[in-house]
Order: C-alpha cells, then sequence, then structure tokens
C-alpha cells in the first residue's frame, strides 16, 4: 500500500494554447473578463479526468452511458440519470455509492458534490489566466456539406454553415495546492478509515497535468499543451501558506527565437523570505518541469544560489 502523504504543496500550472481554443464561453469564443481571456478551473480538471481514465483510473464525474437508445429519427446514447448511476454500481460492484466513492481516483483528488455527499478535495485548482496578453482572436468558419431536399418544393440545399473563433496564442496561468488534511476527518467516521490520500495519488496528479492537456484531442485543443509545471513540497505537517503564487511569475509577450520568457526571480525571492521568517527549513523539494523549445526560463540562477538549492529539480517536460 502506497504510503499517506503528510506534507502540503502549492504550484503552479501552465497550458499553453496556440491556434486553438482551451476553453470555450457559451458562444463557442476564448473566454474572455474585459480584456483578459481565461480559463476554468474545470478545463483542466477534465483533462486530467481524461488521461486518469486512459490510464485504468476509476472516474466518476463524466457521461456514463447506458447504451443506445432509439429516438423517433435517430439512434443516440442514452446517458444514465444519477439515480441510474447509482443503482448500475451497485449492479457493478455490489455495494452502495457511499461505501465505495473513496474508489474513484478524481474523488480523492478534487472531491464532490454528489448523491446528498460533499468531499473538499485534498487538490484544488483556481481559474487559469492568460498572462501572455499578446493572443487575439480570429474566426474560422465552417462550411456544411451535408445537402438537404426540401418535401415542399422538392429544392435542396447546403446547411451547417458555422463560425468559432479561436486563440492564436495563450498561457494560462494555474494555482494549485494539495492538502492531505482536507480529508482526515473521513477516518474518523466507522467505515472510512480508509479514506487517504497517497504519494500514489498526488503522482497520478501530477502525470495528470503534464499530459493531460495534450491528451484532450478535440480539435480545438489540438495545439494545447503543459508548458510549465512548478511545485513546493513543505516539510511533513508544516502550516505554511504559500499564497497567489501566480501574480509571482511574469511573463513577457515578446518572443526571443520563438520563445516566450518566464521570470521566476520574484517567486524565488517570495519562498526564500517565507523561509527566512520561518527561522527553519520549511521545503521538502522544489520541481520545475517545462517545455524548453516554448519557454526562456529566466530566475534559475537565483534558484541555484538560494537556501534551498539543495532540494531543486528542474527537467524538461
Amino acid at each position: 500500500m502506497s504510503k499517506e502523504k503528510r506534507n502540503r504543496v502549492f504550484g503552479l500550472v501552465s497550458v499553453i494554447a496556440k491556434n486553438s481554443n482551451w476553453n470555450a464561453d457559451f458562444n463557442h469564443s476564448p473566454k474572455k473578463y474585459e480584456d483578459t481571456f481565461y480559463a476554468s478551473d474545470r478545463a483542466l480538471k477534465f483533462a486530467v479526468r481524461n488521461l486518469m481514465e486512459q490510464m485504468g483510473k476509476k472516474v466518476l464525474i463524466k457521461k456514463w452511458i447506458d447504451g443506445i437508445k432509439d429516438g423517433k429519427n435517430v439512434s443516440e446514447f442514452d446517458v444514465m440519470t444519477s439515480k441510474r448511476l447509482k443503482e448500475y454500481l451497485k449492479e457493478k460492484y455490489g455495494r452502495e455509492f457511499k461505501e465505495m466513492f473513496w474508489d474513484f481516483e478524481d474523488v480523492r483528488q478534487f472531491g464532490m458534490v454528489y448523491d446528498g455527499l460533499g468531499i473538499h478535495g485534498p487538490a484544488q485548482i483556481t481559474h487559469g489566466i492568460d498572462m501572455f496578453k499578446k493572443g487575439f482572436t480570429y474566426d474560422d468558419e465552417l462550411t456544411g456539406r451535408m445537402v438537404f431536399e426540401s418535401k415542399s418544393d422538392n429544392t435542396k440545399e447546403t446547411r451547417g454553415m458555422a463560425s468559432r473563433q479561436l486563440l492564436t496564442e495563450g498561457h494560462f496561468i494555474y494555482d494549485f495546492s494539495v492538502n492531505p488534511k482536507n480529508v482526515h476527518y473521513l477516518q474518523n467516521i466507522e467505515g472510512y478509515e480508509g479514506c487517504r490520500y497517497t504519494e500514489d495519488d498526488f503522482d497520478v496528479l501530477l502525470e495528470g497535468l503534464r499530459y493531460g492537456p495534450a491528451n484532450v484531442k478535440s480539435t480545438q485543443k489540438l495545439n494545447c499543451f503543459t508548458g510549465l509545471i512548478l511545485y513546493v513540497e513543505l516539510v511533513d505537517n508544516d502550516k505554511t501558506l504559500l499564497a497567489n503564487l501566480q501574480e509571482k511569475l511574469e511573463l513577457n509577450g515578446e518572443k526571443v527565437n520563438n520563445r516566450v520568457k518566464y521570470d521566476i526571480s520574484e517567486l524565488i525571492s517570495y519562498l526564500e523570505s517565507k523561509q527566512k521568517r520561518a527561522g527553519q527549513e520549511i521545503y521538502k523539494k522544489i520541481k520545475i518541469m517545462y517545455e524548453e523549445f516554448e519557454i526562456d526560463l529566466k530566475g534559475l540562477d537565483l534558484l541555484n544560489n538560494s537556501s534551498f538549492a539543495n532540494i531543486v529539480e528542474v527537467e524538461p517536460i
């Protein structure tokens, strides 16, 4: 059995979108507030869940298909209702949902609100903010090729004309955190003593963040991928709060050798000040993974000369 995780983690994830639409609004355009593009936490969670399922993990939050049902004109997939899903899970696994929800990897990560249960998951993700700020949207017009014949006058017409918007380039920066103690209270309830967030669970989360965005192969997300993961693991049971790391990363929209400059200098200074204030070593591990062909990472010299340089790992994605 994997070891229970006992330390908190704070980090950043960058999802790069090129000529694509990482997270659309109801008008099929990249989400935007005033002059800033942004993406929901659910867009990243969807990518992580999708990869988890392909890895053979049980995933709860998805469309559960009961089979094919006959419509008046076509056959369509029959999506399970909440009531039918609970019946199906009991038929398949022989247990009530409340007895098995911890079996689902996405519940162990992100929690859930389902069937009268509310679980605040260990892994939390913010909205992603486009800090590149140089991208712009353009229309991609779609021409339909399906020809339909009118029964009334025997005329024919081509249908399916549509338009969608894509973003030339965006770098969506997410904060994320992991706090295993979010679910410790479950262990005090009879029958739920095994509800523990483990080191293996954390490894699955990292793999999902690293490969999930590039694995969602819809047409609009074909050129979306993870550009950077930076995370800081605290020592076991330390209560230090590392807040709003997103704003401590600086992006320069001017490219050099077709790479965008990510400057982590302010973030390193922030980590140094936190440790100095604590008066002791509070970091267990600091790891950076980034796409070298897309990102020019600045501040590594400051990191290598920091008081925690001996626990730093840097590798390409």
